[in-house]
């Protein structure tokens, strides 16, 4: 049994909406933290976003506490279920068509317009409809329907019935709404204290609108919190700052399993030859990046650097989109693992950072969000500036703030991924305080040594403190 509050019926119930159970790894330290605080807490995923055995592998976890219990979400199946997908999605894309866009890639417009249904999508191909669906009236009367439409009634029974003093849901705005919306809606319906923690770093951004506004929005930092405010309307007394859970295992003083020789033994690899680890990216960002692979082999096969020459890649694919390394086959290439995976699990993450100890630095075009898996890790992240993947990559916000933050390298063409690799081999890693400096305002913004899971369960145990004795 994991460590827990040794009270015997808690106090306090946290309701814990994910849309997918793929997101759990996301929040289990904010879970185990707020477990470890006495709290009981309930998660119910949706159905239909989650593998069939899910219950199964949460079942897992749930051996470990006595308070954690999971479940299937109720599904929202009512007249208003379509009416209310319908309005939710125009409004998401108003949002993107709008100018307050703040120079978001059209990337993002241009995604969401292929979410929409065929007949909206028909609607809105005529320049006078997007005019139109621009004006205020048109957003006051999408909202509207929001605010007049009532909670599934299913929902709101199934809420009762566990009497939470707070419900938690996210991340409360992807497409296609699910489980998470409907149970924050019933749930303020019902005048249940509400939060969001945000999922991911550019979940405020890229994604939709937050349709529903929770109470309280536990955002990772200061950056977050103002993109909550500018893209998403939130007011800074409903923000929270906790530092991003989802990279607390990387703070857990991992340390190689084996030496050099033993990983690239086991690997197909030279020991006495230099690594790069290219970082995959999913089908969305960029769908087939082999083209980019191959490149990076002929420039560093051309260098007249005799180290780029020998420089070893190990490609890391996305686990959404493996299979395009299927028909990679390099010399000095190894695609490891060949299905990829999350660093969700003691051994993935373990094969993860021995890539990353290993290597001289990590490459990505689009996947900025490994980037920062190295970052924490302590390898150097170089991103290669391609007009392929603009969209994605340089022309959004949240690669920008690594930008800004000056805590990537970034090379246009091979001459300056040389360069970089170079400097690095000779041990000049100029960068080395400014990635300290972002994970320090960005990962961590509450200290270093304190756990974002344990920031998130001390701001969700103080605004229930609060509200109780308000």
């Amino acid at each position: 049994m994991k460590s827990e509050d040794k009270k015997k019926t808690p106090s306090q119930k946290i309701l814990f909406l994910m849309r997918s159970a793929e997101f759990f790894h996301y929040q289990r330290t904010t879970i185990e933290a707020l477990l470890a605080r006495g709290f009981r807490v309930h998660l119910l995923v949706d159905r239909r976003w989650s593998a069939v055995d899910a219950l199964e592998k949460l079942g897992v976890f749930a051996k470990g506490y006595r308070h954690f219990t999971c479940g299937w979400a109720e599904s929202r199946n009512d007249y208003y279920r379509n009416v209310l997908f319908y309005t939710r999605e125009l409004l998401t894309y108003r949002h993107y068509i709008s100018p307050h866009r703040n120079s978001q890639s059209v990337y993002y417009e241009n995604r969401w317009y292929g979410y929409l249904p065929p007949f909206l999508q028909k609607i809105l191909a005529y320049a006078v409809s997007r005019a139109l669906l621009k004006m205020t009236l048109a957003g006051a009367l999408l909202a509207g329907v929001e605010r007049v439409a009532p909670a599934a009634e299913n929902i709101s029974a199934d809420i009762k019935r566990f009497a939470p003093d707070a419900v938690m849901a996210t991340p409360g705005n992807m497409r296609f709404s699910s489980a998470d919306v409907e149970y924050l809606k019933a749930a303020k319906k019902l005048g249940v204290l509400t939060m969001i923690p945000v999922l991911s770093w550019d979940n405020l951004t890229t994604k939709g609108l937050m349709h529903i506004h929770p109470d309280f929005l536990l955002c990772w930092n200061d950056m977050q919190a103002g993109e909550a405010v500018e893209h998403q309307g939130f007011v800074l007394t409903q923000l929270r700052i906790t530092g991003a859970p989802v990279f607390d295992d990387w703070f857990t003083k991992l340390r190689p399993s084996g030496t050099r020789e033993e990983f690239c033994r086991a690997h197909d690899l030279r020991a006495e030859d230099p690594v790069v680890v290219y970082l995959g990216s999913s089908r969305h960002m960029a769908a087939d990046e082999t083209w980019l692979i191959g490149s990076l082999r002929a420039a560093l096969d051309n260098s007249p650097d005799a180290r780029m020459r020998r420089m070893q890649i190990i490609v890391r694919p996305h686990p959404a989109n493996w299979r395009i390394y299927e028909k990679v086959s390099l010399p000095g290439v190894v695609v490891l693992p060949r299905e990829g995976t999350l660093p969700d699990g003691p051994a993935t993450l373990q094969l993860f950072y021995d890539t990353l100890h290993h290597a001289v630095a990590a490459i990505d075009g689009a996947n900025t969000s490994a980037i920062i898996d190295s970052i924490i890790a302590g390898c150097p992240g170089i991103a290669i500036i391609t007009d392929e993947y603009k969209h994605t990559q340089i022309e959004t916000k949240h690669f920008n703030q690594l930008v800004a933050a000056d805590a990537l390298y970034c090379a246009r063409g091979a001459e300056e991924v040389w360069d970089v690799l170079g400097r690095l081999l000779n041990g000049a890693d100029e960068k080395k305080e400014k990635r300290k400096a972002f994970v320090e305002r960005f990962i961590r913004p509450c200290g270093l040594e304190i756990s974002a899971g344990e920031a998130a369960a001390r701001e969700v145990e103080k605004i229930i403190l609060g509200q109780s004795s308000a």
